[in-house]
């Protein structure tokens, strides 16, 4: 596609979806007939392994605002473009693009308008879900209709499966159609005119921490329903209060307390073996006995496998531990360790330590060169 010419963009975002749509402005510059003058954003991650908003800036080199008002003194961009920004524009705001400013909706619209939208979902029943391009307006997620893709929800889905779902239709809508917002090949649908179709709501941040807590008196449907809607590792759990004490909703207490057809699947949450762990105490335990005979004896070359034994033993304990922190993230459990790993902490500090007096040091030396 030929552009007569370069259109200026300025970028609101955060979290990976936020990351990923920056990246292929980036990239595809030329080919799009943009030009990304500046971005705005707290650089919010959800997962782990979300990538930075702010790396990439500094990787091409993009002006990274402080704040909103900044864009009323910045250079007026052609277009403004919001995913996932975490703050409402103000009209004056929204005026500073000289052709349109529009956000990506990661819900269906009108039907599902704010924060927290896949959790009313699921607790709505709904059997569609879906992903939106929009004007951006004053009200919240209120301006008219660009773009969108529609997708079934599953049976029992939970949020975090919905989630990731949406997640990556939003991505494959914005790639697919961008390009024609910057062309102007798009026809705008007023909410409005839908809403006697389709239906509308509208949700808040807070309302989260309401339907996280449960009452023990729900039926066993209702307490599922609400399960799937806010069980969402690594935030915390849905929980119940019995006699002043709080009971955090997990998998575990999903699967004690309930017996329903519907339970959730948790069939792909494994339990990790014990092996790697008992590979460690096994290492860990040569290693000790090696290192006191050896040093015992002034024996070096059985001091360097009793450390060469530690760093297995070591080994094998951090891949247990991953894949026990995984473990319990998913079922909702503490991930604090527990004493085989402090003590084993404790081993690994004194080895380094003695490894560093005794290698390292004039006296190591020495030490060596007699033995």
């Amino acid at each position: 596609m030929f552009f007569l010419s370069v259109k200026d963009v300025i970028f609101l975002g955060s979290k990976g979806v936020g990351h990923h749509c920056l990246n292929h402005l980036l990239i595809n510059q030329t080919k799009l007939g943009i030009r990304v003058t500046a971005v705005l954003t707290n650089d919010r991650k959800i997962k782990p392994d979300d990538l930075s908003i702010l790396d990439l800036c500094d990787e091409y080199d993009i002006p990274v605002l402080a704040e909103m008002n900044d864009l009323l003194t910045f250079d007026r961009p052609d277009f403004l473009i919001s995913v996932q920004y975490h703050q409402i524009l103000k009209e004056e705001h929204i005026g500073r693009a000289k052709e349109l400013a529009m956000n990506l909706h990661m819900a269906p619209l009108p039907e599902y308008r704010g924060c927290n939208q896949f959790s009313f979902a699921i607790i709505d029943g709904v059997a569609e879900f879906g992903t939106t391009l929009h004007v951006m307006g004053t009200g919240i997620d209120s301006g008219d209709i660009l773009f969108e893709r529609r997708f079934p929800i599953e049976p029992d889905c939970m949020v975090a499966d919905l989630y990731e779902k949406t997640l990556i239709e939003s991505k494959q809508l914005f790639e697919n159609d961008i390009v024609k917002i910057f062309s102007g090949d798009y026809k705008k649908i007023t909410q409005d005119s839908l809403v006697a179709t389709r239906g509308t709501s509208i949700h808040y941040r807070k309302e989260i921490d309401e339907i996280k807590q449960f009452e023990r008196t729900w039926s066993e449907e209702k307490i599922l329903r609400y399960f799937r809607a806010t069980y969402f590792p690594p935030f915390p759990p849905p929980y119940f209060y019995d006699k002043g004490e709080k009971i955090e909703v997990t998998p575990n207490w999903i699967e004690k307390n309930t017996s329903s057809p519907n339970f959730p699947d948790f069939s792909n949450i494994v339990k990790p073996e014990p092996t790697f762990r008992y590979m460690a105490a096994v290492f860990v335990s040569i290693g000790l006995f090696l290192l006191v005979s050896s040093f015992s004896t002034m024996d070096v070359d059985g001091l360097m496998l009793a450390i060469m034994l530690f760093g297995l033993g070591i080994i094998f304990e951090l891949i247990y531990l991953n894949k026990s922190k995984e473990y319990k993230t998913k079922i909702g459990e503490s991930t604090k360790r527990d004493p085989f790993t402090s003590l084993l902490g404790f081993i690994v500090g004194v080895i380094v330590t003695f490894a560093v007096l005794f290698f390292l040091t004039p006296f190591g030396y020495i030490l060596g060169y007699m033995l």
